[in-house]
């Protein structure tokens, strides 16, 4: 499911494993006025206990949240995204 929020794409339809671990790809993809992609991030969110990539809300929050986020980087639990969330 590709989701737009501002001028990002937010597409969470694919699982990928790493050895016997499950998570969720989550690409966000960025768009200028033109809608020409402008910027590319790939991150992964373990599926364990319900854990999945957060609902974002507003452009603000996706900025915040992609702030400091390396390509590819893997997240593993609740509060670490909520305090990318926030900051």
């Amino acid at each position: 499911m590709v989701e737009e929020i501002g001028c990002y794409n937010i597409d969470n339809n694919n699982k990928v494993w790493d050895n016997d671990t499950l998570y969720d790809m989550v690409t966000f993809i960025k768009f200028n006025e033109n809608e020409k992609a402008i910027e590319k991030k790939t991150v992964y969110f373990l599926i364990k206990d319900n854990f999945t990539c957060p609902k974002f809300k507003s452009e603000s929050e996706i900025k915040n949240f992609l702030k400091g986020v390396k390509n590819f980087q893997k997240f593993k639990g609740y509060e670490t995204i909520k305090t990318k969330i926030q900051n």
